[in-house]
């Protein structure tokens, strides 16, 4: 008897893994069998150092039952002591981009390792209250203090409602510059932040130059700083370029990134250079790091972000190795921010539509739909 169309091939589970979630699939995926082949197929299940280790204990022996997947748990998922998942949940608040819902389910698997002899409502009550303590949104925590739902589904439909209302009335507006806020400032942190210290409010307008007035001429340089030395500063002579969503007269510009060539926008209001995420399923010879930095848009979006990527990167025939960060729903390929122009000593000329170097000068691309694509 073989698997049903319905019933799907579970990944397999490697130490470290959520064993929990793994023996609920394992027990699904075996009902479509005889008992006789369900060794067998746990064991094909196992993946890499789990399927070393069950093999040396036997835990197979005698078939698959519940005896069976504890023994499994013993040995794959070693569990910490209820003290540290206690710190672990207190610790524990909702990321950008993390949905209600699996916050919750992450914060029900800890308390349930935390307090493994308490009720269901006494369990209820934890989670209710790390809810409101890790949620991201101030409105949602408002919202929960101001009026205490009746038990924690309540809460999590409330949650989701008035986080789709803050989705609605930010998602009109796209705004490409990108500001780093260091990697101290996290989630519950950022609202800590005085007014002081946000970026002033500039109009969308289709480009929006900022030179000083006198010194007013159109074309700018870049050089004279290293990478990662660059701050905002009053007396340096950069302009910002914005651009609307909809606009077609964008400042774009052709790069190789691990021998693809990507269309990069170039924006002088990031401080950090992004690469698509879908982007970097196409590269090969290049290097990932965790990356804890926070990252918003000029309007106060946060901007999801996966890790950082060290990878060579050619502009204007010269090649260097330049950290990026993996970014996801960005409408670009590349965003080349002020990181990328300061290391490479670049100069927009906006008189003449293109990019100068010390070596050369390189024209803008004009952007349309069949330029978007990468290219080997």
């Amino acid at each position: 008897m073989g698997p049903t169309a319905a019933c799907s091939i579970p990944e397999k589970n490697n130490v470290g893994d959520n064993f929990q979630r793994w023996k609920k699939q394992v027990k699904i995926y075996l009902e479509n069998f005889s008992p006789e082949r369900h060794p067998n197929l746990a064991l094909s299940l196992l993946g890499g150092e789990a399927f070393d280790v069950v093999t040396e204990t036997n835990c197979m022996r005698g078939g698959v039952t519940a005896e069976t997947f504890a023994c499994l748990r013993r040995l794959l998922d070693s569990p910490l002591l209820p003290m540290e998942y206690k710190k672990q949940l207190n610790a524990r608040h909702q990321y950008d981009g993390e949905g209600v819902r699996s916050f919750v389910r992450e914060l029900r698997r800890l308390a349930s390792r935390a307090w493994e002899n308490d009720s269901p409502p006494e369990l209820e009550k934890k989670l209710l209250e790390q809810l409101v303590e890790g949620s991201r949104s101030n409105n949602v925590r408002r919202h929960l203090l101001i009026n205490p739902p009746s038990d924690l589904e309540v809460a999590v439909k409330r949650a989701e409602d008035v986080e789709k209302l803050e989705a609605a009335t930010v998602a009109p507006r796209e705004c490409l510059a990108v500001r780093y806020d260091g990697a101290q400032e996290v989630g519950h942190q950022a609202w800590q932040r005085g007014r002081e210290m946000r970026p002033p409010w500039r109009p969308n307008y289709r480009f929006q130059h900022r030179p000083l007035a006198h010194q007013h001429n159109r074309k700018f340089n870049y050089s004279g700083r290293q990478p990662g030395e660059f701050k905002q500063n009053k007396t340096l002579n950069i302009p910002t370029v914005c651009c609307q969503s909809n606009s077609q007269d964008t400042l774009m510009i052709e790069l190789t990134i691990c021998n693809l060539i990507c269309l990069a926008l170039i924006d002088t209001g990031a401080s950090r250079s992004l690469i698509k995420s879908s982007v970097m399923r196409q590269l090969k010879g290049y290097t990932v790091s965790p990356c804890f930095d926070r990252l918003t848009a000029a309007n106060g979006a946060p901007i999801s972000i996966l890790r950082t990527t060290v990878s060579a990167t050619s502009l204007t025939g010269r090649v260097q190795r330049h950290p990026m960060i993996i970014a996801e729903d960005i409408r670009y390929e590349v965003i080349l921010g002020m990181d990328v122009l300061c290391r490479w000593g670049c100069t927009l000329d906006l008189n003449n539509w293109q990019l100068v170097t010390p070596t050369l000068s390189v024209p803008f691309v004009i952007r349309s739909p069949k330029t978007q694509r990468c290219r080997r």
